[in-house]
């Protein structure tokens, strides 16, 4: 049977990974790969750094090759907010298993909420720089579209 792949859609402080915890305690099969968690390994402490981020989406396909290749689900654990990105990911796991089943859960959490949610594990930023991260990243986004993408289903949380 093919494994399944969750990837998460989601403003900064919606959830994702609170449901993702969640859901991995439910599903042992499963386990999650987040690019924030990778950023903290090779830093010692969460620091977002495009001069790193070559380094971090590497180590990211390396994980998610390993993953499928021992049959694993996978929760991916990203804002994978733009389009462009998504199919950048979907491609890639595409060549990785042609077979793979990918659902997309979507996080509608309001602003407010994930301003809040976000400050209170502020990863060395200001509620300000927040707001700041969480309307460039809220420009950005775009609805998923199945006649432009590749997913089978859409979970809404």
């Amino acid at each position: 049977m093919s494994s399944i792949i969750y990837i998460l859609i989601g403003n900064v402080g919606s959830g994702k990974s609170t449901w993702a915890k969640k859901f991995v305690k439910k599903n042992p099969n499963t386990v999650i790969i987040c690019r924030d968690n990778i950023r903290e390994m090779l830093n010692g402490k969460y620091i977002f750094s495009k001069e790193h981020e070559p380094l971090v989406l590497s180590i990211r396909n390396r994980c998610i090759e390993e993953v499928l290749r021992e049959s694993y689900n996978l929760i991916v654990d990203e804002t994978s907010l733009n389009r462009e990105r998504r199919n950048g990911l979907t491609s890639f796991i595409k060549f990785v298993e042609p077979r793979i089943i990918i659902n997309y859960v979507i996080f509608r959490t309001p602003r407010e909420k994930c301003i809040e949610n976000r400050t209170k594990n502020n990863k060395g930023y200001s509620k300000e720089k927040w707001e700041e991260i969480y309307d460039w990243m809220q420009e950005d986004f775009d609805e998923p579209d199945m006649s432009k993408e590749w997913y089978q289903e859409i979970i809404e949380v």
